[in-house]
């Protein structure tokens, strides 16, 4: 541990000996929801709303949000939800995510096995 102390940059990362299938699935699924949540925003807000939500998404951290930043960011995430939740139910399946993939990122990136890594990702119940 003394020797890690004095030469931090020679400790190997945390997924080090980590498969590498898992970490670039991981990788391609986090740059797809990017691209789809800033597509998403797009639709459903005004420049300066967008503005404020990625300045709000930036920071990240909802402990160091004012809570206007905090109830803005929830309000957009909000709208970000309900564009994917095509039917309302309040719930995002499998069948809308692959439908708004097709329309955002187009045909080849909305097979079932893309959807399906993408809501194991983000879908606790997943």
């Amino acid at each position: 541990r003394e020797y890690w102390k004095q030469h931090p940059e020679r400790v190997p990362p945390a997924d080090a000996g980590r498969p590498l299938l898992p970490i670039l699935v991981e990788y391609f699924c986090t740059g797809m929801w990017r691209q789809l949540i800033d597509a998403a925003s797009c639709q459903v807000m005004s420049e300066p709303s967008l503005v404020r939500f990625q300045q709000s998404a930036q920071k990240g951290d909802e402990d160091d949000m004012m809570a206007s930043e905090a109830k803005h960011f929830e309000q957009a995430s909000r709208k970000v939800f309900e564009l994917f939740d095509a039917n309302g139910d309040g719930s995002i399946d499998t069948h809308e995510l692959q439908d708004r993939v097709r329309m955002i990122l187009g045909d080849r990136l909305s097979s079932a096995i893309v959807i399906n890594q993408l809501m194991q990702m983000a879908d606790e119940d997943a």
